[in-house]
């Protein structure tokens, strides 16, 4: 008995160690892109010298955009701060490379997209000092408490975000 629950315990703690190294190596290839990118920007060369940069970067900024639709999601299904926290809050790529790689119109989608969501954050999740919030009073089914006007922004955000990413993947 005594071996099996030392046998779990060391498994367990192996398996954190081994999730924990994944965070690791997950973070330092972000921060390894953010750093090609500003030293890019440093070096005032433009990063966009194939379409296929061009489709990278792309595929990056579309991708931060759906994580961030699936944050929202997730608070309108019920409250996910660490969600929130964790979502994108800016694009990688920066705003003057965005217009070069986008259309007029796709880069004003982007920017809208952001904008909106920014927005969201600043009426419903920041505190007055900049923090998050981890405490929304009320509950979630009555739409006149805070916690109940979250999650119905939520819901209605999700639209507006579907509109904006099927407008940006329209890809004629």
């Amino acid at each position: 008995m005594w071996l099996w629950v030392i046998s779990s315990s060391l498994l367990v703690i192996f398996l954190t160690q081994l999730f924990i190294v994944y965070l690791l190596l997950k973070r330092d290839k972000r921060m390894e892109a953010e750093k090609l990118v500003e030293r890019h920007n440093k070096l005032n060369k433009p990063l966009i010298e194939q379409e296929e940069d061009k489709d990278e970067m792309r595929r990056t900024v579309e991708l931060q955009l759906l994580r961030i639709r699936n944050a929202v999601q997730k608070q309108a299904e019920g409250i996910h701060q660490k969600e929130m926290e964790l979502a994108p809050k800016e694009t990688i790529i920066p705003e003057e490379t965005l217009e070069v790689i986008y259309s007029e119109e796709k880069f004003n989608t982007i920017m809208t997209f952001m904008d909106t969501f920014n927005n969201y954050l600043n009426r419903f999740w920041y505190t007055k000092n900049g923090h998050l919030k981890t405490v929304f009073p009320g509950t979630p089914d009555n739409k006149e408490s805070e916690a109940g006007r979250l999650i119905q922004r939520s819901h209605e955000l999700c639209h507006e975000m579907d509109i904006l990413l099927s407008s940006l993947f329209n890809r004629s």
